[in-house]
């Protein structure tokens, strides 16, 4: 790479948003081996180099416009020839480096980068578990060093596909199952599906409309990206829940615990529902989604849509069923919290991944809730219903 200096001693040229060319080039290498700038190498100023190029001059107290001119040319030189370099295991000052709680367009399109390579993510523009499963993925089959965070490195192999090994390099998306796809694979899907509650409409083996949508329905349960399509991640959720499905109807053979059994698959059923409800308006005393949901009125109608039968009030409901531990949680449970008084004053749905459905105020109707410190402090037990 020639030296910056060789550029801002040749006339020194502006390179501002729109330019294009050697300069710009030049800028977007340095910034990328400083870690301020991850998108590709190609010689023109669009907002991604916006962005790292303002991240720079903030940490270097210039100017914040977005124009590299002599005064920033000059401290790019500075900083890129330092004999105390960043390395890719450590942050730049400026956060440049890509990493799990990152956000913003950078993130963007590392996700497009890494869709291009195989993997199906969401172009959301946030780093999340699933990012950075695929940034470890990618960077063991790229053999470069694996610690999740996306540094020069990271997207110089990205930037560069043709150099990856073809031994290793990841599944193209045909291997994935989508719109369209066909065959034993698919069929096998449709009856995964549907052993667990979600219905694909027909096992015919033809990923089409219904098959998408009972996909979509099972990955939101499951917590995982809700694109549609079964990939890696997606089919390690449906296995760990046939798994689980699986030590149900095994642990259902035991005469010394098929009262605590539950049925898996419609545990599933009833969490689907239960999320289809969310956004419905709270009424105290109310049992319907058109006049609206308190607590246990939800709980009630909830399991009423699949013919079981719960008391009216939270208190009530806590005593029927088998009470189970916080570890032993899953879909379709009901689950219990002392708010408003003493006992069990409030109840909700488990749906899975530490959240439940509940109706919980006038302000929030009927919600989605995650088991913050709030709420595992006023946690007073769970059950499985009779029936599930």
């Amino acid at each position: 790479m020639p030296a910056l200096s060789q550029v801002t001693q040749a006339a020194s040229p502006t390179v501002y948003p729109g330019s294009t060319g050697s300069a710009v080039r030049q800028v977007e290498t340095s910034l990328a081996s400083l870690g301020y700038y991850h998108g590709a190498i190609d010689g023109i100023y669009g907002p991604l180099l916006g962005n790292a190029v303002r991240s720079f001059q903030r940490v270097h107290d210039l100017a914040v416009d977005g124009i590299v001119g002599p005064v920033t040319w000059g401290t790019l030189d500075k900083v890129t020839t330092s004999t105390h370099p960043v390395t890719e295991a450590a942050p730049s000052s400026s956060g440049g480096y890509l990493r799990e709680g990152s956000t913003g367009p950078a993130v963007a399109h590392l996700q497009h980068l890494l869709d291009v390579h195989g993997f199906h993510l969401a172009t959301d523009g946030n780093f999340g578990p699933l990012t950075l499963q695929a940034v470890l993925q990618f960077q063991r089959q790229a053999r470069i060093q694996v610690d999740g965070i996306v540094g020069p490195q990271t997207m110089g192999a990205l930037n560069r596909p043709a150099t990856l090994d073809s031994a290793t390099a990841p599944s193209p998306a045909s291997h994935y199952l989508q719109m369209g796809s066909r065959g034993d694979a698919v069929l096998t899907l449709q009856r995964q599906l549907t052993s667990l509650g979600f219905n694909t409409y027909g096992e015919d083996g033809i990923f089409g409309p219904d098959t998408r949508a009972a996909v979509i329905s099972f990955q939101r349960h499951a917590g995982v990206l809700a694109d549609g399509i079964v990939g890696p991640v997606t089919e390690s959720a449906l296995q760990r829940a046939l798994s689980t499905a699986d030590r149900g109807t095994s642990t259902a053979s035991s005469s010394t615990s098929s009262s605590a059994t539950q049925n898996t698959s419609l545990g599933y059923a009833i969490s689907g529902f239960a999320r289809s409800l969310v956004g419905s308006p709270y009424r105290y005393g109310g049992t319907s989604p058109s006049t609206g949901f308190d607590c246990s009125g939800l709980a009630m109608y909830v399991y009423a849509h699949f013919g079981i039968s719960l008391p009216r009030t939270s208190y009530a409901q806590f005593d029927v069923g088998t009470h189970i531990s916080y570890n032993e949680l899953a879909p379709g449970d009901l689950v219990f919290f002392s708010t408003t008084s003493p006992g069990a004053s409030h109840v909700g749905i488990y749906i899975g991944g530490g959240e439940f459905v509940a109706a919980d105020t006038y302000a929030t109707g009927v919600q989605i809730d995650s088991f913050s410190s709030y709420w595992l402090s006023h946690f007073v037990g769970a059950t499985v219903p009779p029936g599930v």
